[in-house]
């Protein structure tokens, strides 16, 4: 029986050329040939699943292909029974699962089917790249969101995995939005890690009052996340976003003067330019003032280093530009602008760095502030 024992799973007709009585080989040999879908095949699939389970009726592969043939026959209920038995032998058949999911959800049983995709996400490997995306879509119905709340507030294993799939492949992406609070609801709201990543993604979908709802952002909406760049707040995606490569950057950096204890420092190769900070604002219509203290900076003409405020979203237009001011010491330049009434929901502040071709820009920003006008 030793080769046998081998090919039962894999190749169950040669195994029991082997050995023709043995029990796993008959049970898979009746669950492949059940496949063929012929009333002959469903016969001949029961004659070998009858004979794989006298030979052994603790058989799941035996017990769930006689539930199959019921199911296959019309008769789901008498399958459901059988099914329910082959479960009890293993509780880690996937296949068993999947018809029970099924059965559910045809009868409207959401919280039993429920029931069966966790069961099988906990108890096999093998269900996550076949259940997640048939889980994340089903979502997407109100119906199904109360019951998998209840079941992902009790943090199963496969929870974190979920989260993380719904988030980035929820269609619409409301489906995310909305367990995210009805989890926060019942007490076992997001990790901060995965409210930023859902705010990342609402932003690149231009959903901006979402997003910021969802970082508490209208808390203070007219001011600048960490105006003096210490970057100790963590404010996901509302942060300072800094870019930076060997030619052409911003970062973080101690005060050389007495007027601040952190600032950015700014550098540009010679003939380099571009966006090297920015972070998304939401401020409301109305008349601001933006100012910036920049400190050892030699910049001619002036606009080689300036602030721009932009409206967010695919046709974003400029709102106010700001030049910083070189000099040896601290230099403070401000402008007054006026946030429109519409199309304007939410603003990118950007710092913009344009080099000349014969000498490079290096030096430091101590702050950047945005206050609203009485």
């Amino acid at each position: 029986m030793g080769i046998a024992n081998i090919a039962d799973n894999n190749a169950p007709s040669r195994a029991l050329r082997f050995y023709p009585f043995h029990g796993d080989a008959l049970a898979n040999q009746a669950f492949n040939t059940l496949q063929g879908g012929r009333p002959a095949d469903v016969a001949r699939a029961e004659e070998l699943a009858r004979r794989a389970f006298y030979r052994d009726p603790t058989s799941v592969a035996a017990v769930r292909t006689l539930g199959l043939i019921q199911d296959v026959r019309g008769k789901r209920n008498r399958a459901s029974r059988v099914l329910g038995h082959a479960l009890a032998l293993n509780r880690r058949d996937l296949v068993t699962h999947l018809w029970l999911i099924e059965y559910n959800v045809q009868r409207g049983d959401a919280v039993g089917a429920l029931r069966h995709y966790d069961m099988a996400l906990r108890t096999s490997a093998a269900a996550h790249p076949i259940l997640m995306p048939i889980l994340i879509e089903a979502s997407s119905d109100p119906g199904i969101r109360a019951p998998l709340t209840q079941f992902l507030a009790k943090r199963p294993a496969w929870a974190s995995t979920f989260i993380r799939e719904i988030i980035a492949k929820a269609d619409p992406v409301d489906a995310a939005v909305d367990l995210e609070r009805r989890l926060g609801r019942a007490g076992a709201p997001f990790s901060a890690q995965q409210d930023e990543d859902l705010a990342v993604r609402l932003v690149a979908e231009e959903r901006f009052v979402t997003a910021a709802q969802l970082m508490n952002r209208n808390a203070d909406p007219a001011t600048v996340i960490d105006p003096g760049f210490d970057f100790r707040k963590r404010a996901g995606v509302f942060s300072w976003a800094l870019q930076s490569t060997y030619s052409l950057g911003a970062g973080e950096d101690l005060a050389t003067s007495n007027q601040a204890d952190h600032v950015l420092s700014i550098f540009s190769a010679p003939g380099q330019g571009g966006e090297v900070a920015r972070q998304l604002l939401m401020l409301k219509p109305g008349r601001y003032r933006i100012s910036s203290t920049a400190n050892g900076l030699t910049l001619v003409p002036p606009d080689q280093g300036r602030w721009v405020v932009s409206c967010a979203g695919r046709n974003g237009r400029d709102i106010v530009t700001l030049n910083l001011l070189g000099g040896s010491g601290s230099q403070t330049g401000a402008n007054a602008f006026e946030v429109p009434d519409l199309g304007c929901v939410a603003q990118w502040i950007a710092l913009v760095l344009k080099a000349p071709a014969d000498t490079g820009i290096q030096g430091q920003v101590e702050k950047v502030e945005i206050t609203p006008l009485r």
